[in-house]
């Protein structure tokens, strides 16, 4: 029976392959891609931690706490950008790779785990490893071993009796392609681990093409630039007239005229007030508006000037720009319109303002209307 089994295994073959990663290598290479996620200009590291089993318990790599922005917080040193405040300093702020691994593991128990990092730890992440247990530290360069900090985790480690040693890759290179994008990791000098620098990706720029030739539309830009000139002196003129006007009347009169029978518009003061094409159906019966639909309450008196006041900064800060024309509705939603100028003009032309209720928003939505009577609760009298 047992020579069958043997026989029966035997039959079988074996095509494993020889050139797969070792475990130690296959760990420092997932620590080493790790690490390109970090934002430090200067110096990237990556942490894998990984349990008894061989799997990975947690990985991290140096950069700032969670809600504190990449794009705010310091990237340098003081000195590197010639200044001498401390509070610029990097340090102060980054959480190093080992404490994020420690901090970011799947589980609560790190005991006889081991770590591999790309830089040999700091004393306070030290601190870290030994507190939770981790058993041997595995790295690959140790650039700093001069430094106070890095001798201080030394000691730690002696005196803790942990493992800690300088990796020894088993290859020389590993290369990863990524949508034909080759990504190479060299096991070069000392066993030091490094990538090859990024090529620069060449910027596309786009040929400007302009449609106007100065040459052959000289004339037409003159004209323009002379009616422009000229639209802006005279609404720097009527804002002037309107708000000396605005001045010499109580804010709390209010002007009230009977809308004259067959007529679209009505002149208050030097205020035109306008109706739409709606009103045309209704035109036969003054009783087809509210009284208040022909008054101009203080409330829309003080959006007026607040409108002028508007305009005539808007001239004054852009003086080479086209002047605006404000056009106000009040709460009586589409019935009755206002506007600042002598005559009843077109709505301010801006892309984002698409109808009368956002043109009022973008002027006075800090303004507490109260609501007019309802031209609905109105009875109207038949033509007939």
């Amino acid at each position: 029976m047992a020579n069958a089994k043997e026989a029966n295994f035997k039959a079988l073959k074996n095509c494993k392959r020889d050139d797969y990663l070792q475990l130690d290598d296959y760990f420092m290479i997932i620590a080493i891609v790790t690490a390109q996620r970090s934002k430090d200009p200067s110096t990237q590291v990556g942490a894998v931690i990984v349990n008894e089993e061989n799997r990975i318990v947690g990985v991290g790599y140096n950069g700032f706490p969670q809600h504190c922005s990449d794009d705010v917080f310091p990237w340098h040193k003081p000195e590197d950008v010639g200044s001498d405040d401390p509070l610029q300093h990097k340090k102060l702020y980054v959480v190093h790779a080992e404490a994020n691994a420690i901090l970011n593991s799947n589980c609560a128990n790190l005991k006889n785990t081991r770590i591999y990092t790309t830089l040999f730890p700091c004393n306070e992440c030290t601190k870290l490893i030994l507190q939770k247990g981790i058993s041997k530290i595995y790295y690959i360069s140790d650039k700093y071993a001069d430094k106070p900090e890095f001798q201080a985790s030394k000691i730690m480690l002696d005196a803790a009796g942990k493992e800690y040693k300088k990796h020894k890759p088993t290859i020389n290179e590993f290369t990863i392609n990524i949508e034909q994008t080759s990504m190479m990791f060299l096991f070069s000098c000392g066993n030091m681990l490094q990538m090859p620098p990024k090529a620069e990706k060449k910027k596309k720029l786009q040929p400007f093409v302009s449609t106007i030739d100065p040459s052959r539309h000289a004339e037409a830009l003159k004209q323009l630039e002379d009616r422009h000139a000229e639209e802006a002196r005279l609404a720097e003129i009527a804002a002037e007239e309107a708000l000396e006007e605005e001045g010499e009347e109580e804010e709390d009169e209010e002007y009230s005229e009977e809308l004259m029978e067959n007529e679209d518009a009505i002149m208050i003061g030097r205020i035109d007030m306008a109706f739409p094409e709606t009103t045309e159906e209704f035109a036969d019966s003054e009783l087809c508006y509210p009284p208040s639909y022909y008054t101009l309450s203080p409330k829309e008196r003080l959006i007026l000037l607040y409108v002028e006041n508007f305009r005539h900064q808007y001239i004054i800060n852009n003086p080479n720009r086209r002047p605006l024309v404000m056009a106000l509705p009040n709460e009586c939603k589409v019935q009755k319109f206002v506007c600042t100028t002598i005559r009843p003009t077109a709505f301010l032309h801006v892309p984002l303002i698409r109808n009368a209720e956002e043109c009022a928003k973008f002027v006075a939505d800090f303004i507490i209307y109260e609501p007019l009577e309802d031209m609905m609760s109105f009875s109207f009298v038949s033509s007939s």
